[in-house]
């Protein structure tokens, strides 16, 4: 692992996972998220090609927990500790970092009518962070998680890379 991404890990080793939770949330919100009131904080951060992406507390959920049982309902360790990843690979920051433009699933006759979305993917750690297409040039945070090697490569096949980090 690079020095710099292990720099960033937060150990959540010997916490429990509402204290981990917390701790990453504490995090969360101190990294991406800048002004609003509860639970609607928003922040807006660059990505590589100088674009608006922003940050909602509503998606930390989505991003942080996985499904369980029937929703998003328990906290994941393994996605907390990378909390501190996400801005940096999305700004451009990390050597070795890929963008890739997903094109969306579903209907093909909606295809056209959306916008494709943004795959950013260090490969060297298997990690992806999503993002979602707004209006204009800005995108919407979704996820980021360490991806199996089958997923990226079924996410990838489907997508164009638009940038690399070398």
């Amino acid at each position: 692992m690079d020095k710099i991404l292990a720099s960033l890990l937060l150990d959540l080793t010997d916490l429990s996972d509402k204290d981990a939770e917390q701790l990453v949330f504490e995090n969360y919100s101190d990294l991406y998220l800048d002004s609003g009131t509860i639970p609607r904080r928003i922040g807006v951060r660059k990505t590589h090609d100088d674009e608006e992406c922003i940050f909602t507390e509503s998606r930390f959920v989505h991003a942080f927990f996985f499904k369980e049982r029937y929703a998003k309902d328990k906290f994941s360790k393994a996605r907390g500790a990378r909390v501190k990843w996400i801005g940096q690979i999305i700004a451009g920051a990390v050597q070795g970092t890929e963008c890739w433009r997903i094109p969306p699933k579903g209907d093909f006759r909606r295809l056209a009518e959306r916008q494709s979305n943004r795959l950013y993917l260090l490969r060297d750690e298997s990690y992806v962070v999503w993002l979602e297409p707004g209006k204009g040039s800005r995108w919407w945070f979704s996820s980021a998680y360490v991806a199996g090697y089958g997923d990226i490569r079924r996410y990838c096949e489907s997508g164009t890379q638009i940038w690399l980090k070398k």
